[in-house]
């Protein structure tokens, strides 16, 4: 993927270094410089902070009323370990049109296929496995909606029971080219 934000032009994937509590978010930088979005970098930069703070158990300290204006395009997964996948816990109404409405409690392999399930699987593996935050550049080819690409910022979390979710924030890549041309 490039850093050219504006005209997207395959899927792609960005992980994060690995970060922890005590850790200078520095080491975030160049990730958090490749968030072409000013909702997104809100977003990261509450996360690091918390987590700076708090390891990755920041669960119960993510409170998405912080950032209401966000609401609409936030999402929490959580790790379904037997299905060795993730599924859509909460979802704000821009997720929720992206996968037409349904996607509340639905897995990766009820939602996706072909190569954007496999590239959420990888986004799975790097959450909620090595436990790293991801960005993610998809085409909705599977969907049929106005808009054509998305970025999808997933943010590794525990709650403190150590269970896996991610909170991510997705927004259209492309908002001001028209999807007729």
């Amino acid at each position: 993927m490039t850093a050219d934000y504006s005209a997207p032009s395959e899927n792609g994937l960005i992980a994060a270094p690995p970060f922890g509590a005590g850790d200078d978010p520095a080491v975030l930088s160049d990730f958090r410089a490749r968030i072409g979005d000013a909702g997104g970098r809100r977003v990261f930069d509450y996360y690091t902070g918390l987590v700076a703070r708090h390891g990755l158990a920041v669960k119960e300290h993510f409170d998405p009323l912080s950032l209401p204006d966000l609401l609409p395009a936030l999402y929490i997964e959580e790790w379904d370990a037997a299905a060795e996948q993730s599924r859509i816990k909460l979802a704000g109404e821009f997720i929720r049109d992206m996968g037409s409405g349904g996607i509340v409690g639905r897995k990766v392999d009820d939602r996706t296929e072909g190569a954007i399930n496999a590239l959420w699987k990888q986004c799975d593996r790097l959450n909620f496995i090595e436990q790293r935050a991801t960005l993610a550049l998809y085409h909705l080819d599977h969907r049929d909606l106005d808009f054509r690409w998305v970025y999808d910022l997933a943010l590794p979390v525990t709650n403190r029971r150590g269970e896996r979710f991610t909170i991510g924030y997705a927004w259209d890549a492309n908002p001001d080219v028209d999807p007729q041309a």
